[in-house]
Formats: C-alpha cells, sequence, structure tokens
C-alpha cells in the first residue's frame, strides 16, 4: 500500500529530525500531526513513541550526565561528601557508572576519614593508633604505609626523646649538686680569701716594717763597715806595732841572754876566786 505523497513527506520530516536529534545537532523532537489511516497511522503511531522513548531517555540522560560531571568535579576539587541521586535511567550503562562514581565517593570518604582522624589523634600526641592497610589497595594501601610508618618514627623518635629526657633529668640533678657544692665551696673559699687577705695585710705591715728595718740594717751596715775599715787600720797599725814590739823583746832576750851568760861567767869566777 503506497503512502500518501502529503504523509509521506511528513513522515520523512519526523524520521531526518530523529537523525538529527541523534546526532546532537537539534535539541529537541517534536511530534507534527496530520491524519492518516491504516499501516500509516500504525507507522506514524510507532515513530510517534519511539520520539517520546528518545526524548524521555534523553531527558534522563542529560540530568545524569549533569549529575555525574557536577559530582567528578566536585571529586577533583577535594569534596567527596556529594552524590549522583539518580541513578535509575534508562541507560543501564550510565547507571552503571553513576553508581560506580557514587561507591568511589563513599570509599574516598570513608578513607579520607580514617586518615584524618588518625592524623588529627596524632596532631594531639596520642600514636597509639595504627591504619588498617587491609581496609584499602594500590596506592591507597601505599599511602597507608607511609602514615603508618611516619607513626613508628615519631613513636621511636619520642622514645628516644623521653630517653634522652630522662638522661637530661639526671644530669641536671648532678649538676645541680655540684651547683650546691660548688656554693659551699665558694663560700668556704670567700672565707679563705677573707682569711687571706688578712694574713697578706699583716705580711704587707710586716714587709712594710722590715722594710724600714732593712733600711736601718743598712745605715748600721755602713756604719759597721766604716767601724770596719777603721778597725782593719788601727789592725794594721797594731800589727806593726806588735812587729816593732816582737823585734824590741828579741832584742831584749838577746840581752838577757848575754846578762845570763856574763852572770854565770861571773858566778863561775866568783867560785873559782872562792876555791
Amino acid at each position: 500500500m503506497l503512502f500518501k505523497s502529503n504523509n509521506r513527506r511528513q513522515i520523512l520530516n519526523i524520521l531526518e529530525n530523529m537523525e538529527k536529534y541523534l546526532k546532537d545537532e537539534i535539541s529537541s523532537l517534536e511530534i507534527e500531526e496530520f491524519s492518516c489511516t491504516g499501516f500509516e497511522k500504525e507507522l506514524k503511531t510507532r515513530i510517534d513513541s519511539l520520539c517520546k522513548i528518545l526524548m524521555k531517555n534523553s531527558d534522563e540522560e542529560l540530568q545524569i550526565f549533569g549529575e555525574i560531571m557536577l559530582v567528578s568535579e566536585k571529586l577533583a576539587s577535594g569534596i567527596v561528601s556529594d552524590r549522583i541521586s539518580f541513578t535509575n535511567s534508562s541507560n543501564f550503562k550510565l547507571n552503571y557508572i553513576a553508581k560506580t562514581i557514587n561507591n568511589l565517593a563513599s570509599d574516598l570518604k570513608k578513607t579520607i576519614s580514617l586518615i584524618k582522624d588518625t592524623l588529627l589523634l596524632y596532631g594531639q600526641y596520642n600514636y597509639l593508633n595504627k591504619l588498617d592497610e587491609s581496609l584499602v589497595r594500590n596506592d591507597f594501601r601505599v599511602l597507608f604505609q607511609e602514615i603508618n610508618t611516619l607513626r613508628d618514627t615519631i613513636t621511636n623518635m619520642l622514645i628516644e626523646n623521653k630517653s634522652n629526657g630522662l638522661t637530661l633529668e639526671n644530669s641536671s640533678r648532678i649538676l645541680l649538686e655540684n651547683v650546691d657544692r660548688l656554693n659551699i665551696s665558694s663560700n668556704e673559699a670567700a672565707a679563705s680569701l677573707e682569711e687571706t687577705a688578712a694574713a697578706l695585710e699583716e705580711i704587707t705591715s710586716n714587709i712594710r716594717n722590715n722594710t724600714q728595718s732593712i733600711a736601718k740594717m743598712s745605715n748600721l751596715s755602713n756604719n759597721v763597715t766604716k767601724s770596719v775599715k777603721e778597725g782593719e787600720e788601727l789592725a794594721n797599725q797594731t800589727t806593726t806595732a806588735m812587729d816593732e814590739i816582737n823585734t824590741q823583746v828579741n832584742l831584749v832576750n838577746e840581752a838577757i841572754s848575754v846578762i845570763d851568760n856574763i852572770a854565770f861567767q861571773t858566778n863561775i869566777l866568783s867560785l873559782n876566786a872562792a876555791v
């Protein structure tokens, strides 16, 4: 059965518009109304139904595409709380993508919450909690491992710092004890210095007196030296006089010896005369 010429033209226009709509060359489809009967009417009804399905699917796809783009942009900017609300469109592939993105956002939020809560505890100097690496995979597992490594490093550093603190506390206590001893020794040294200063003053006074005495002794020494020189001169004169006396004594002795000989001879002569 042949189409009427006018109806055929209208049906072709509808099909061309459908093709343009599918190619995104036009943004909407308009259902044209025209009178027809029999097969033409059935075909027209089917084409109108397809147009409505296409427009319905297009509206749903446009809505889900919009939500996918919006949520994806927010995920890229670090916002993980939003979700795609429309996931029951006629396009099951887009539904799958939307649900996958929602699951991704949920997993990201869960993972980020774990990391954030753990780091907040670390910021409060609480390093007891450790991230469960079995909850994540791939790069997130590497991130969990690095955070746990950071926790272990900080914990070891704190343990070392505590040990150093205890050592420092002990050293400080010893230092305080030594300072106390030093204070006591300083007080004793100060007292000793006062005594030493007093002794030095006394020694200085004695030295001053000794200096004066030495000056007097120097004067006396000069006088003694002068007297010694005079005594030496007198001694020399005395020695000369003694030599002269010795000479005179020798002469006297010789005279006495002569006199003795004379007396002896006289006595002999007297004796002989008496005989």
